[in-house]
């Protein structure tokens, strides 16, 4: 797909694009653009480019000029007005655009531009739903009639006396609206979902800590602050939970899961790979399967110098969730470096709002908008605009790809499930003296110490799967519920933490080779603490300074971080077994300390800590390295 840089609009130049959206089959670009020649611009506009994947063509088109701005200043996406997202749509062979409170048409039959005559207009976002045009902003929702030249009232937080169920909101904020099988439209208003039966609005489902709502082919992905993922296609009465990427707990945040609430389990179709959270990516949908954007480079901030190496030979993974598949998918990709000055980064710990993917006819789009290009401009910048563009990949390369990997990925699940079977019918032949098909409490006691009964409860027992055992998730292990850590007890502990650290070890260890080096012990930390808490130094972790860690090591790094939740604010590890222990002058044992540390939690309130975050509360051995308390 060519560079729309590289495009010919007379003496114009492209500055920036400021908005990008797929609607009625075509790509639509916000466009500021620069008219004159060299560096010494004239005058400043925008416009609209489309694309139609169908013909490989752009046409572009100028939007009219406001007189309110002045000559040199942009519209609508300039450092001088607020860009909108939704701000343009095609609707009946003609673009529609609003600013400045107005809603402007034009007609591609005659070329010209007019300014829809109806009262009450306000910046809003346009939509194109199922052969009707609507407009929505913090106040109203209508419906655009007859060409433009009429409109028909939803809804209105002015409206009095109130008309419809939405018109008692004090503020719809920023509404977005779609359609499903049930209602010809819905709007999405803060964290609720509402049906138009063609007379009123009716709540139709609440979406708790609604984060963002994004437009896919046939529907809409949800994504909430907790870390869940929706999709909800037209038909559909409701939306499906693809993904529940619980956020990591914050550490320094104490709780003796003693009060624990009884939440229900959710039950996502897909899941994440090991290494990110696929929450937080770019993401698209096609014919049933989800789609991520994920970064696949190695960065490295050396003294004067940021370089980005791809990783294993390419540099962005296509991530695929699929119904019929349990594990992810990876499509790999290979970008050239004008992609990845922008894309870089984007699966680690946000959301790139610009970047976007999109299937349509025979190809998966990419692409990016630019915010930066506003207002006096250099070479530099100049120089930088032109590393943009927009990359396609053929849709029958990707569903080869992903088809060649799915029988061995189901054969695996299918050996998994076997040997889980196995274990199990071992284990309740081992422990099941009662024979009612369940290891009872009671049987879960004597089970404690046996490494096969802990490594089929591995999951259960790292709640939050985060890689280690937090303190909150020792509760587990009192089988008895007396809150005292008694041998069989922290046996269990020691052989979860084993195996915990067996299992970060083959999941980052990426060369094989037994070790975890710097850029893999990064990657580990990237993915159980997050990217945006600077790293640990591997060499606090790293004790017989090889600059790798072995096994040992890791476990004594994730036991460390066990006993670094179960310290009262305050206070060192050891105070707490000084004042259980009768003989002051006598050594300090590691596993008495920990019983000690570990009971004191279990029986004590719950209390919040204020130490600092891991990566600055990390310790060796029971020194911290940032002298904290």
């Amino acid at each position: 797909m060519p560079d729309i840089r590289e495009m010919d609009i007379g003496s114009s130049r492209i500055l920036g694009i400021a908005y990008s959206r797929w609607t009625g089959g075509k790509l639509l670009l916000d466009l500021q653009i620069t008219v004159g020649a060299g560096i010494q611009f004239v005058n400043h506009l925008s416009a609209t480019a489309i694309f139609d994947p169908v013909t490989g063509l752009w046409n572009f088109i100028n939007h009219p000029q406001d007189d309110k701005l002045g000559e040199d200043k942009l519209m609508p996406g300039t450092s001088y007005d607020t860009v909108w997202d939704g701000c343009i749509e095609l609707f009946d062979d003609s673009l529609f655009l609003s600013f400045s409170g107005q809603i402007h048409k034009y007609d591609f039959k005659t070329g010209q531009w007019q300014i829809l005559d109806f009262p009450g207009q306000k910046q809003s976002k346009l939509f194109a739903i199922e052969g009707h045009l609507y407009a929505a902003n913090d106040e109203t929702i209508l419906e655009i009639t007859d060409g433009g030249k009429a409109t028909r009232l939803l809804a209105s937080t002015r409206r009095r006396p109130a008309a419809s169920a939405l018109d008692s909101i004090d503020s719809f904020g920023s509404p977005v609206l779609f359609s499903s099988s049930n209602y010809l439209l819905c709007a999405n208003i803060g964290s609720k979902i509402y049906g138009w039966d063609g007379k009123d609005w009716h709540e139709i489902i609440t979406l708790d800590n609604l984060n963002s709502l994004e437009p896919i082919e046939d529907g809409f992905i949800f994504r909430s602050t907790q870390g869940n993922l929706w999709v909800w296609q037209k038909n559909q009465s409701a939306p499906d939970l693809w993904l529940s990427d619980a956020p990591k707990p914050q550490p320094g945040v104490r709780n003796n899961g003693l009060n624990q609430t009884n939440n229900p389990p959710l039950h996502p179709l897909g899941k994440s790979p090991a290494d990110v959270p696929l929450t937080g990516c770019v993401a698209t949908f096609f014919k049933s399967n989800l789609y991520f954007l994920v970064d696949h480079t190695i960065v490295t901030n050396q003294p004067g110098a940021r370089t980005v190496v791809d990783k294993d030979g390419y540099n962005v993974r296509l991530v695929c969730l699929s119904r019929d598949c349990p594990e992810p998918l990876v499509v790999p990709l290979k970008f050239d470096s004008k992609l990845m000055r922008h894309v870089i980064r984007l699966g680690q710990s946000s959301l790139s709002k610009s970047t976007w993917m999109h299937f349509s006819g025979e190809n998966l789009y990419i692409g990016q908008a630019d915010t930066w290009g506003m207002g006096y401009i250099s070479t530099d910048t100049i120089a930088e605009a032109d590393k943009l563009g927009y990359w396609t990949i053929p849709i029958s390369e990707i569903e080869a790809n992903i088809a060649a990997q799915k029988p061995a990925m189901l054969a695996k699940k299918h050996d998994e499930d076997e040997a889980k079977r196995q274990l199990r019918d071992k284990l309740l032949a081992k422990y099941d003296h009662n024979h009612n098909g369940i290891i009872d409490p009671e049987e879960k006691e004597e089970a404690l110490d046996d490494p096969d009964f802990i490594e089929s409860k591995l999951d259960e027992i790292d709640a939050n799967h985060n890689g280690w055992l937090d303190a909150e998730e020792l509760v587990w292990f009192d089988a008895n519920t007396n809150r005292i850590l008694e041998p069989k007890e922290q046996a269990g502990i020691e052989i979860a933490q084993h195996l915990l650290a067996e299992r970060l070890l083959n999941k980052f260890d990426a060369n094989g080779d037994g070790l975890l080096d710097r850029t893999e012990f990064d990657s580990l930390q990237d993915s159980v603490i997050g990217t945006s808490k600077p790293k640990l130094l591997l060499q606090f972790v790293d004790t017989n300074n090889d600059d790798h860690l072995d096994l040992g090591e890791l476990e004594a790094f994730l036991q460390q971080q066990t006993r670094t939740g179960l310290r009262p604010s305050g206070s060192r590890g050891s105070a707490v077994l000084n004042q259980r222990r009768t003989n002051p002058g006598q050594a300090v044992d590691p596993r008495q300390m920990f019983k000690a540390a570990v009971e004191s939690y279990w029986q004590n309130p719950v209390v919040v800590t204020n130490r600092p975050p891991l990566n600055r509360a990390a310790s060796v051995g029971d020194a911290v390295t940032n002298g904290a308390p």
